[in-house]
């Protein structure tokens, strides 16, 4: 995609050096080879999709968190289990143990976090203890997760 679709797909705050930034840092690794494969084969109306599939999902977590969804519910590892599924679509194939690597860097990173807290306040910190607590319910320790 030229620097004008992406920023009329992904919107006004989309920063194109944020994918030159994750290829510098995951390049080598299968998960970005995935994801530069199915990137190069998307045309804006599959890229489109994406991004309505992960709004969809993120404003599903908002409305979670605001109705009082508790981390650990059966219908908070739905939501964990969705994001596993529309990630895995969109980027790679996304681990229980990945995916609180993930949950981590959601909450540490300013920019991730700033993201998820934007859709609601808090969300970032709510979104990691519930990938947590649906971790330790499939016998993964957040704790000791690690990118595998």
């Amino acid at each position: 995609l030229t620097a004008e679709q992406q920023a009329a797909l992904f919107g006004p705050d989309w920063d194109p050096e944020w994918s030159a930034q994750a290829r510098a840092a995951y390049g080598d690794t299968p998960q970005w080879q995935a994801y530069a494969e199915r990137s190069a084969a998307r045309g804006p109306e599959e890229w489109r999709a994406v991004t309505e599939t992960v709004t969809a999902l993120e404003r599903a977590l908002g409305e979670a968190m605001d109705a009082g969804v508790e981390p650990g519910s059966a219908e908070a590892g739905r939501l964990v289990a969705r994001h596993r599924e529309v990630f895995g679509a969109a980027y790679f194939p996304l681990t229980r143990q990945m995916q609180v690597c993930l949950g981590r860097r959601f909450e540490t990173d300013p920019e991730f976090a700033a993201h998820y807290d934007s859709i609601r306040p808090g969300l970032a910190a709510w979104f990691r203890r519930t990938i947590d607590a649906d971790a330790r319910t499939h016998g993964v320790d957040p704790e000791t997760a690690s990118w595998q």
